[in-house]
């Protein structure tokens, strides 16, 4: 709270800051006509989204994501949208506004 002098006081205010998702690596593989990106990092919630773009920006259709823990996620694209040796970029949502920084992979 703040006082100024000869007036009443404040209300208190609360702040909380956002701690978002963070990826520490990416690794990519090619199985069952599929791409498999397995995502290490920490603070992933329960609900946790994945959103994986090309090197052009556009986004590519993720078919599921698996939380295996707060600390990895299991993320499949489909091998038809996506080239050999092309590179992805992948973020992860968590429920809320709170977004991680984007991490780069190469498609097998």
């Amino acid at each position: 709270a703040v006082r100024n002098p000869g007036a009443p006081a404040s209300g208190a205010i609360n702040a909380l800051t956002l701690i978002g998702p963070e990826i520490v690596n990416v690794k990519a593989k090619r199985k069952g006509g599929n791409v498999r990106l397995n995502v290490k990092g920490d603070n992933f919630l329960a609900g946790a989204t994945v959103v994986v773009t090309d090197a052009g920006g556009e986004e590519v259709a993720v078919t599921s994501v698996t939380r295996k823990s707060a600390k990895k996620l299991k993320v499949v694209v489909p091998g038809s949208a996506v080239a050999s040796g092309e590179t992805l970029t992948v973020r992860v949502a968590n429920p809320g506004p709170a977004l991680s920084a984007p991490r780069a992979v190469v498609v097998p």
